[in-house]
This record gives C-alpha cells, structure tokens and sequence, in this order.
C-alpha cells in the first residue's frame, strides 16, 4: 500500500503540473514512511529534481521524535536497528542530512540539510513569510543591512517536497475557522503557485475539508495535478492490515459521570499493564493525576507546559516500560509511537477520538485480551471540550457517538470515516481574512522586506495561533549570566502564553532576561503582565521569561 502511494507521488513529483496529493491512511499504518522514503530517494537518485522532503508537524512535540526516528539516533530512540543507523550511518553522517527545526531547537535553521527535515507549522510559516526563527531578534535590533538570511530558506523550499502531516490539526480547534488553517492553505496556494510539490497527509481529514482545500487552491491555480489516495477506495485495502487490526476486540463504552469516571479507570489499572487517559485541557488532566494519585495510582502526565528534558524522559519511560499509566492532553495524538492496552478519553472533535483510538492497541503490538474504548460523556468534559473545540463539532459529535453499538470498530478505516463524514456534513465554508491574505502578500511580493514582515508580525502576535508561545526558563536568580547560558537553556525551556504568565504572576515573580553589553544577561522583575509582551520576545527586546523554581513540579509541569 505504501509502495503504491509513493509510486503516485514520484508521478506527481514528475508532472509538468503544480502537483497536490492528499494521502489518506488509518492511524498506525505508518504514514510517516512516506516522508522518510522521499528523503532516501532525494538523497539516492540524482535525476529527480527535488533535495530533501520537509516533514511540516501541528505540534512541537512530535517534531524531534520524527528526526530521531528517521536517523535512528536519539535519546528517544528505543531500537537501535531504525532508520539511517539501519543503514550503517553514522550519527555524523545522518546528522548532516536530517535536522528538526523549530522553536529554540535549529537543526538546520535555513532548511539546507539535503535529506529530511522535521518542522512546525509555526517555523515553516515565519520561514517562507522571511522571518528565520534564530534571526528575528537580530533583524529587529537592525543587525543586517538586508534584513537577514531569508532567501535561503526560501529557496530551499523550491527544491523540496513539503509534507503537511496530521493535517486535521491545523483545521480542528476552529472548524476550519482558525489561524492555523488560513496560514496553510496561504501556504499551499503560493507553494503550488511555484511547482513546489505538496502532500497532505492525514488519517482523519473530512470529505468536506478536503473538498473545501481543493476549490480554494482551483480558485487560484485552475490547472493542477490532483491525486487522491484514500485507503478503502478503488480497492486499496491492505488484507492483512485488516486482519491485523481485527484481531483486537474493541468494546465502546460510555460514563456520563466524572465519578464513575474515574472508578473505572481505577478499575482498568488493576486489570490492564498500560492504561491511557487523554483529556482536552490541561487543567483537567492534572486534576485526574491528583485524583487517581489519592487512590494509590501512580502515573506519568504529559502536557505542554514541560520542559523539553521532563517530557522526553517521560516518553522514554512510555517506550521503555512494559506497565504504565499515563494521564495526557492532546499531545499524544498525533506522531507518538506508543500503545496502550485500554483507552479512556474526554469527548472531542470525532477526528480527535479517533486519533486517540489509534494509540490504543495499535497494530505493531500483541494483546493477550479484548480492549475497551472509553468515553467519558460527564457535564465537567462537555464544558471542558467546548472551551477549545468548536461547540456544534462537540455537540454533533456527542449526537452521533449516541448511535454506535459498543462494538464500533475505532481502527477499521471504513466504521470511523463514515461516522467522521456524519459529523461533519457539509463541513464549514472557509472566510479567511487578513491572515490569508497577508502571508500571500510576503511570500510572492519581491520587495517585501523581512522587515516588513516583523512589522505585520508585531502587530499579529502570530501568524498561525492566537496567541504567541514565549520561552520561560524554571531557575533561580543568576543562574543565567550570559548568552551562552541563556542559549542552553532555551533548548529545555517551557513554551508559555500570556495568559500563563499572568497565572505565574500572581503566584510568584518573573523576571524578565534581555542582553547587556558584551553578552551578558541582565534580569529585571516584570511589573504586570500586559498584552505587549509577545512583542517584546517577537523584537528581542526581552529574550526569555525567568520563573522560580516553585512554580515548576517534575511531575505535574507548570503549576497553572
């Protein structure tokens, strides 16, 4: 199967058409080999006229483990016979072809590495919009007389393969209505625009979003190469896959109530090796953690508001050990290579269940007994979900979620992608505004200056989020003296909003770190926290945010 999607790819990559290609297989069928083998083959064959493929990712997360599982090296890594260590290259080698580029992490900051890179939204969009992350202070103190190293970046993307992976991601939160989404089909359209191939990869992606992607790039590019491959149609179904996937029993199951909610996860971690829970916000996923921690369950939490160390050590633990429970927000859904024995999740966008069902008795695995799939239905995770997710999605979701027999397949490609339609219907028709218009603008427009784009950046906050991510670093007063030290610890700071600081605020003081003369760094405590500190990180005037140590538990993150 995933030979004759690349098949279709290369003759996408060979039309003389601008090229889209949307990839659509069910989670755990190892979609990623897809960006992976595109590298192989750019780094192989000297006839093809693409470089390396970029592997664009909705969350930082994922982005390193990408990298790790393409080269084979990391502390992430578990088997050591993967990827180019496989080969026999060695890590040298493999780290002069393949870098993970995204914030605070500049594996290769001008997308130059010949072979894969792995990236975030965010960095690829502030990239083509001639902003390189490691740059923006230095062209906002005027450092360059041109505005920084942009075109390098950009044209390295005319000679790549762009994979737009877990595209679902980019479109959930708002419907289709958000930032993300506006920024990416921004991007797509101008690639296209270019002849810069572009695959969409996804398990979960609506009939409806994929109809409404495809007539906005027709509205600006009447003639292009369209290649759909959806596993399920025109034959393309893999037998053993499917007798892979229904050798598992899988049993549905509902609570409507926290209480019992929480019962019945007690209840599976005395009958399950490793048991996952996924809420929807933080917030909720650390309230369970205190929960089942008060009746005797240990168990490993993973959010956003960790530091890079915190959260590889805990997914190593994740890989390496045979028992667990784990208690996640999102994070888990997309890209991480585990799997549980039983799954109990908040209710979600039908797309994002599905997803969380994909890292439950995943097909790569061996299970002694049937499995159970657990929803929990209660007001609290209503409320819960509707404060990030579009509330008709939630409400559409839980209608449809009503008619299902415990019996529903979540890994059978046909059972989910039905009811995934249902949800969704018509889908949403797509308004975008400035976002849109103005990243269009940058890219394509020769005297738009970097410059120009900081300024339209300062004035955003973000091109593809509401609200910007800012580095704050868990020490003690002085710790940091000078930009050496300040650089070392970026790679393992907390990426936080404005709305966190205000919470750390009130808790406890922050600093703020910029840079003195001759390097070192100056901290001063922050009197409030106003909606111009997203501008201050963006124009480097402040570099990074110092939090004391008592806000910041090991276990449970940043105490919010």
């Amino acid at each position: 199967m995933l030979d004759e999607a690349l098949q279709i790819i290369s003759k996408q990559i060979a039309s003389d058409l601008p090229s889209l290609t949307f990839i659509q297989l069910p989670p755990g069928y190892g979609k990623t080999a897809i960006p992976f083998s595109l590298s192989l083959w750019a780094i192989l064959n000297e006839e093809i006229p693409i470089e390396r493929s970029i592997h664009v990712l909705p969350l930082r997360a994922i982005v390193e483990d990408a990298n790790a599982r393409f080269t084979g090296y990391g502390r992430n890594i578990e088997n050591k016979s993967i990827g180019l260590r496989a080969l026999g290259i060695s890590k040298e080698d493999a780290d002069s072809i393949s870098g993970a580029q995204c914030m605070f992490i500049h594996g290769s900051p001008f997308l130059q590495k010949e072979g894969f890179i792995s990236t975030t939204l965010d960095t690829f969009t502030l990239l083509a919009c001639k902003l390189p992350t490691h740059e923006i202070s230095k062209i906002a103190h005027r450092e360059y007389e041109l505005y920084g190293h942009y075109e390098i970046a950009r044209g390295a993307m005319l000679s790549s393969v762009i994979v737009f992976d877990e595209a679902h991601l980019f479109f959930e939160e708002h419907n289709g209505s958000g930032r993300a989404s506006e920024a990416l089909i921004a991007l797509i359209v101008s690639l296209l625009e270019r002849r810069i191939p572009i695959i969409v990869m996804t398990a979960t992606l609506p009939d409806s979003l994929k109809k409404e992607i495809i007539e906005w790039v027709r509205e600006y590019i009447p003639k292009i190469s369209l290649k759909i491959f959806e596993y399920g149609c025109e034959g393309k179904v893999d037998r053993d896959f499917e007798v892979e996937i229904h050798s598992v029993k899988l049993k549905t199951k509902f609570e409507k109530d926290d209480e019992e909610y929480i019962n019945s996860i007690q209840q599976a971690c005395n009958s399950y090796d490793r048991v996952l829970v996924v809420s929807n916000t933080i917030h909720r996923s650390i309230d369970l953690f205190n929960k089942l921690e008060n009746k005797g369950i240990k168990s490993i939490l993973l959010h956003s508001k960790f530091t890079q160390n915190d959260r590889i050590n805990k997914l190593e633990k994740l890989k390496r050990d045979s028992k667990w429970v784990c208690i996640s927000t999102q994070v888990i859904e997309a890209g991480v290579d585990i799997s549980s024995d039983v799954l109990f999740t908040d209710i979600a966008p039908i797309c994002s269940i599905v997803q969380r069902a994909g890292r439950c008795c995943r097909p790569s695995h061996t299970y002694e007994k049937a499995s159970e799939i657990v929803i929990c239905t209660s007001k609290e995770s209503i409320n819960a979900a509707k404060k990030i997710y579009d509330e008709n999605i939630i409400e559409t979701t839980y209608k449809e979620l009503t008619n299902i027999g415990e019996g529903f397949h979540w890994h059978s490609y046909s059972d989910y992608f039905s009811l995934i339609n249902k949800v969704y219907g018509k889908g949403p028709s797509f308004k975008f505004g400035h976002v849109f218009s103005s990243i269009r603008s940058i890219f394509e427009d020769p005297y738009y200056e970097s410059r120009d784009a900081l300024d339209y950046l300062l004035e955003l906050g973000s091109f593809t989020r509401d609200s910007l991510l800012m580095p704050a670093i868990v020490c003690e007063k002085g710790e940091i003296r000078n930009l050496e030290d300040l650089m070392n610890r970026l790679s393992s700071s907390i990426p936080v909003e404005e709305d966190d600081l205000r919470i750390i605020y009130k808790k406890s003081e922050v600093e703020a770190l910029f840079i003195e003369k001759d390097n070192k760094i100056e901290e001063k405590p922050v009197k409030g926290i106003g909606r111009n500190m997203a501008v201050y990180i963006i124009s480097g005037k402040i570099r990074a945010f110092r939090i004391q140590r008592e806000i910041y538990d090991e276990e449970r993150g940043l105490k919010l």
